[in-house]
């Protein structure tokens, strides 16, 4: 009974407590408003932080991906049609015989444009250019006036004048700031003369730039008498004095090899100085030096690395970190000889010999057959190779 009167009084205590902080008509004192004040600003500002990080994240991984997807459709086409370039085409042109050439396969002085016959020996040159409609710089692939006769018979077939673009949809707003075509090596010392080098730079108002390289090799254009008929900006003529008389120190090999090396491959930071969005892609088959300080390293890599100013890292670091794109050299090299002949004790680094080519194994396998056995074992080295 007195317990039950205990709770009682401490119920109506309560409800008294709380009808009088109802009725309560105080209100807040001014050090309460500003403490509620600050504490709600601090989270304001710490909430839009966080939201501008995760934005800015945002907006470079998009800009990896629709950059990387953009340059590569570009890329994919250009370097698809050089290098099918026909070699035995030859350029006449009867109503002005001084536009006829031995040349044909010609690149611009300005390296905007390159002039070529394509896989199905069509006359056409690769340019970017303003288009009549948009306003906006796209790639063009031009394709020339053609005059032709049906055979056993008189009448004049001619095609106009053709310029071929992408639908502006597939450019997601990028735009094109440089596309530029230039000889790998127009001597022909590290790069045989037939490698084209593309450039491609394009840039996002929201997204920022992006910027890829390839070399292409046009592959019908194998013989010497062949590389006469391709001319660039830097390439001699026939019985001219070479403007590089000696080959540069880059051109140093790997030890024990034939192998040329590339120095310059892996970026450093002061590439991304003046572009803190630039975005390079690193692609298989690459033998480089790297130094540190004092210390020169080999690395190779065996798969593709899209590198900017927020993900760089040396190739030690990306190794460490256990990346599997780029491995460093042993210096082991093993000589396949017969398709019977298999390799134990393979390791990241190793390189191999098979048919006269060299390759980098990227495998996992306790027993390791040759490439043309095993070709998902193994990356193709792409270095040029000493003559």
């Amino acid at each position: 009974m007195n317990r039950r009167k205990c709770k009682n009084r401490h119920e109506v205590t309560a409800g008294v407590k709380l009808k009088k902080a109802l009725r309560n008509k105080r209100g807040v004192t001014l050090v309460e408003l500003v403490v509620t004040f600050a504490l709600i600003s601090l989270f304001v500002v710490l909430s839009t932080q966080v939201i501008s990080s995760a934005m800015s994240v945002y907006y470079k991984i998009q800009s990896i991906n629709y950059g990387r997807q953009v340059s590569d459709t570009l890329m994919d086409k250009i370097a698809g049609t050089i290098a099918g370039a026909q070699v035995s085409m030859e350029r006449v042109n009867i109503e002005n015989e001084e536009l006829n050439t031995k040349y044909t396969l010609q690149i611009d002085d300005d390296m905007s444009k390159i002039d070529l016959y394509n896989g199905s020996g069509s006359h056409i040159y690769i340019t970017n250019a303003r288009t009549d409609t948009g306003g906006d710089v796209q790639l063009v692939i031009h394709y020339y006036r053609v005059e032709s006769v049906q055979e056993g018979s008189n009448k004049k077939l001619v095609y106009e004048p053709v310029d071929w673009t992408f639908d502006k949809k597939m450019y997601l707003d990028y735009k094109i700031t440089k596309l530029e075509f230039s000889l790998a090596d127009p001597d022909g010392r590290i790069y045989p003369e037939n490698v084209i080098k593309v450039d491609l730079d394009i840039e996002h108002k929201k997204f920022g730039s992006f910027s890829a390289t390839r070399y292409v090799e046009c592959y019908n254009f194998q013989e010497k008498d062949d590389f006469a008929k391709i001319k660039g900006p830097g390439k001699t003529g026939s019985g001219e004095e070479s403007s590089t008389p000696n080959p540069p120190v880059s051109g140093e090999t790997y030890p024990n090899t034939d192998i040329v090396i590339t120095d310059s491959y892996w970026p450093t930071e002061k590439d991304y100085a003046d572009n803190e969005n630039k975005v390079i892609v690193l692609n298989p088959g690459n033998i480089f030096k790297y130094s540190y300080g004092d210390t020169d390293k080999y690395y190779v890599m065996v798969g593709v690395r899209d590198l900017n100013k927020w993900n760089y890292k040396t190739p030690a670091d990306y190794i460490a970190n256990d990346n599997k794109t780029v491995f460093e050299l042993t210096g082991t090299v093993h000589e396949y000889l017969t398709d019977s002949d298999i390799k134990k004790d393979v390791k990241d680094g190793d390189l191999c010999l098979w048919n006269g080519e060299y390759y980098a194994y990227k495998g996992h396998n306790a027993e390791v057959k040759n490439p043309g056995l095993d070709p998902e074992s193994w990356v193709k080295i792409v270095n040029n190779r000493v003559q």
